[in-house]
């Protein structure tokens, strides 16, 4: 039993490891010192010098895009490099778009319904390229594989796609009597100190009293003085809510669920209108989520369908990519440890 113990003890050791070695760097480890060097405004304009010169030398992947595919393409490059976001409405043929619905219910048909932290229910899963469920390999196929998404992915990072992404399928549904309970992802943020995609693909009719994903319009850029002044600003007190925690203090007042909401007077200033991405089912958002973005409210009684299809991965560093390739080539099974 004891070495049953370790034997299981080591092997959630190295999957941790695996996990932290191939995932993309984030923000630095809160440290009030480091926020008030400001390591975390260095990390942001480094990280925007070099996406200014992988831009110099980027060359896309050639994918075969028909004629409706190319203009697509070429709306949603402008859309997203001016405003960050950009939606595509009735982007599958309505008999296409059936069979995916047909497929989202069967691959959530397994799924128990759980407690939603923002009240209701949720019923969720992952899907991967090699999903042994044919119906979750037909939605993949469908979403992950789409040429014009994939596509854009590489304009937004400037890099080429190495490895396909996992997709969430996710059923949000708020109950009748849903209690008004603060949310993280209804908090307007930014992921990131750098670009990266993020895709989002409605199953049904969405507005933002739905659920409908919420971005602040032209965030996507960082030239703008109080973006920076907000990066500090936002770095010091996510360091302090940590000694907040720690000494068992309250929150300040712009914390909501351990979030820091940007400061409302910055906010003021920066002047990107937020704007709820309404749309009907068969709808497709792209959004680069180095922008403002959060979950719309959702009242009483509505429903959220909707398909993501992750990117963060890609900003991986080499070392970390070079544990990717390795461990997919000896262990593909671990695919959900290193995408």
């Amino acid at each position: 039993m004891i070495i049953d113990r370790l034997r299981k003890y080591a092997v959630q050791k190295i999957v941790s490891v695996l996990f932290a070695l191939t995932r993309p760097i984030s923000y630095h480890k809160t440290s009030l010192i480091l926020s008030c060097m400001l390591l975390k405004l260095c990390q942001l304009l480094f990280r925007q010098v070099q996406h200014f010169f992988r831009g110099m030398v980027f060359r896309p992947t050639e994918r075969i895009l028909d004629d409706v595919q190319s203009a697509r393409f070429e709306k949603l490059k402008m859309e997203i490099d001016t405003f960050g976001v950009s939606i595509v409405s009735n982007y599958f043929s309505d008999d296409r778009f059936a069979e995916l619905v047909s497929d989202f219910d069967a691959v959530l048909a397994p799924c128990p319904p759980r407690p939603f932290r923002g009240g209701g229910t949720v019923r969720t899963t992952t899907v991967y390229e090699d999903d042994p469920d044919s119906s979750a390999r037909h939605l993949y196929n469908a979403l992950a594989r789409d040429p014009v998404l994939l596509s854009l992915v590489e304009h937004i990072h400037r890099r080429k796609i190495s490895t396909l992404p996992r997709i969430s399928l996710q059923e949000l549904v708020m109950a009748a009597d849903k209690p008004n309970i603060p949310e993280p992802n209804a908090v307007l943020h930014s992921d990131r100190h750098y670009h990266h995609a993020k895709a989002f693909f409605y199953l049904n009719d969405l507005n933002g009293s739905s659920g409908a994903y919420l971005y602040a319009k032209g965030s996507n850029k960082i030239g703008n003085i109080w973006r920076l002044i907000h990066e500090v600003d936002i770095d010091v007190r996510e360091s302090l809510a940590v000694w907040r925690r720690r000494l068992g203090l309250i929150p300040g007042h712009l914390s909501i669920t351990g979030i820091e909401q940007i400061r409302p007077s910055l906010l003021r200033h920066l002047q990107h209108p937020i704007q709820s991405m309404d749309g009907d089912r068969n709808s497709f958002v792209f959004s680069d989520n180095i922008g403002f973005h959060a979950r719309g409210n959702m009242v009483a009684g509505t429903i959220r369908r909707q398909v993501h299809i992750h990117f963060t991965y890609i900003e991986v560093s080499i070392f970390g990519e070079l544990i990717r390739r390795t461990v997919l080539a000896l262990k593909p099974a671990l695919r959900r440890v290193v995408i």
